[in-house]
């Protein structure tokens, strides 16, 4: 079965000269639901598989915005936490 390829929006640009970030991704539909692949049709690690909602197309991207979420998470935006002292 040949997937089906996609691109999905994650940042728009947020200046003139920055061309924001997209994610590419690709899936197939078998048995009413869509599976995400990768190009040559091989289903990706982890459960990236979801019930058609309103189309495949769209289905696909929320699965693929889930995934790229759960990739981006980081620590980096954590609190900072400084301990309590007086500068003498």
């Amino acid at each position: 079965m040949t997937p089906t390829h996609f691109y999905l929006v994650t940042a728009n640009p947020f200046v003139e000269g920055d061309p924001g970030h997209a994610e590419e991704g690709w899936f197939i539909v078998k048995r009413g639901s869509v599976i995400l692949t990768d190009a040559a049709g091989v289903p990706l690690p982890g459960d990236d598989k979801r019930k058609i909602e309103r189309d495949p197309l769209t289905t696909a991207k929320r699965l693929l915005r889930a995934r790229w979420l759960r990739k981006a998470r980081s620590d980096f935006n954590r609190r900072l936490v400084y301990p309590r002292g007086g500068v003498a």
